[in-house]
């Protein structure tokens, strides 16, 4: 997996401890390493090209801008500007997330412009202060897992609950969505009529997470789910009679191509979904696929209350 980039401003000599140790902390940390690399100015080679245009390209390219602000102002421009106060700027200009550390609690010492400039950032965004490298590298971590949380890399809720990322309403099928209330209302006598709208739908079948489609929705009402899901794979399983047994005696698979949905009209009676690196059993996804595809079916009803025994379904690809 490509990681994206960190860009570390600070006045370098006086951070060079700081600086060393927030590259080793990230490349070190199990979880951080995944998703990010450290970029450090001073470990560039030399090359035949101006300083400032290097760090602030670095700037434009980088992922989030980690400022680590001290006593000292840096070296001046003609303009009477640090790089280190030119690389906020930038990072402000082009939008980038910004996470400000600010060493120690007296600002009485501090370089006036570094004092200026803290301030600049405090009227912008939430700084946080450390006194120890250790203070440091926790709080750039707790900053960073949030990061990654709100971007929607590191889910805390069941992968089919939650949002699934850059998918909108618009990715959503009427045609399927109608389809499956035709389905609801012709069999059980559903509340909702066919001409809902789908965010209605989606809404009152908790297939939304913050007002943005789930993986679950897109898998059973997704135009095209495999836009979003490349690998994931929805495998149908029919069992005879209200016994699961293994194996199987029929079963069927489809990666990505086709929707929950439209595997269920070919009458099997379970669905299982299987997508590389989760593994887990019935989720409440699977329960509702089943119970919406055959609501009257006794083994999907057995399988529904059986929670998670047995490791039917439960394995990733």
């Amino acid at each position: 997996m490509a990681t994206a980039s960190l860009f570390i401003s600070s006045v370098q000599k006086e951070m060079q401890e700081e600086r060393r140790a927030v590259k080793a902390f990230v490349e070190g940390d199990p979880l951080l390493r995944r998703y990010f690399t450290a970029f450090l100015f001073e470990d560039l080679p030399a090359s035949d090209r101006r300083a400032d245009e290097v760090y602030l390209d670095e700037v434009d390219h980088c992922a989030v801008y980690i400022g680590l602000f001290g006593q000292e102002y840096g070296f001046e421009d003609g303009n009477g500007v640090s790089p280190t106060e030119r690389e906020f700027d930038r990072a402000t200009t082009k939008g980038k997330p910004r996470l400000i550390f600010v060493k120690g609690t007296d600002d009485r010492a501090r370089h006036p412009k570094m004092r200026a400039l803290i301030r600049k950032a405090g009227e912008q965004l939430i700084r946080r202060r450390f006194g120890s490298v250790p203070e440091l590298t926790a709080a750039l971590c707790a900053s960073l897992v949030e990061h990654l949380e709100r971007k929607g890399l590191l889910r805390t809720r069941p992968f089919d609950a939650s949002a699934c990322p850059q998918a909108t309403l618009s990715d959503i099928s009427e045609e399927k969505v109608q389809w499956f209330l035709a389905r609801a209302r012709g069999e059980r006598r559903y509340a909702l009529a066919e001409k809902t709208p789908k965010a209605e739908v989606l809404a009152h079948l908790n297939l939304l997470d913050a007002g943005q489609p789930t993986h679950a929705a897109v898998l059973l009402f997704g135009r095209d789910p495999q836009r979003f899901l490349l690998t994931s794979e929805v495998k149908c399983l029919h069992f005879h009679g209200t016994e699961v047994r293994k194996p199987a005696p029929a079963k069927e698979g489809d990666v990505g191509s086709k929707t929950t949905c439209q595997l269920s009209q070919k009458g099997q009676d379970a669905f299982f979904l299987m997508i590389p690196g989760f593994s887990y059993g019935l989720s409440l996804f699977q329960k509702f696929i089943m119970r919406a595809a055959n609501p009257n079916n006794s083994c999907s009803s057995q399988l529904a209350t059986k929670g998670n025994e047995g490791d039917v379904g439960s394995k990733t690809t």
